[in-house]
């Protein structure tokens, strides 16, 4: 996407905040959905602080709003892992990919796509954290989920 067009897409999104918080309300979910997409804006420009703050703000605001056990708790802290994990801040990564997975096991099916991505998106950390040997057996585990055969 080019520099004209992550423009147009914050410029827009910042309208849909105003006007959001007009509405309902600086904690409600839907502001944190804007939050998040911001985010995404600014971690595809590589701008990794900036996307970390929003992200904050918007798991923030899920948690106020929906409770600490909600699908999109875990979908926000990816993104934030995610937004971690780039900055080298690993062991922040790590407490949050470590949630999402406690979430999914708990509220999402087995094998559910969202698991499975928050499972891998967890290994890559730990290998980059030269764990290794945990590394392998996050990926055993998500592979028995997406086999649908669990042992």
């Amino acid at each position: 996407m080019g520099q004209l067009r992550y423009r147009e897409a914050e410029e827009t999104l910042t309208r849909a905040l105003e006007i959001r918080k007009r509405l309902v309300g600086i904690d409600h979910p839907s502001v944190a959905n804007i939050f998040v997409s911001r985010g995404d804006i600014y971690q595809s420009q590589g701008k990794y602080a900036e996307a970390e703050k929003l992200y904050r703000q918007a798991l923030q605001i899920a948690e106020a709003s929906l409770g600490p056990n909600n699908p999109r708790i875990s979908v926000y802290a990816s993104a934030l892992a995610n937004a971690c994990l780039v900055q080298g801040k690993h062991l922040e990564a790590k407490e949050f990919y470590e949630r999402c997975v406690k979430i999914d096991d708990q509220l999402l099916p087995p094998g559910h796509p969202i698991q499975l991505q928050h499972l891998h998106e967890y290994a890559n950390l730990l290998h980059k954290m030269g764990r290794s040997e945990e590394a392998q057996r996050v990926e055993e585990r998500a592979s028995v989920l997406r086999s649908g055969k669990p042992k």
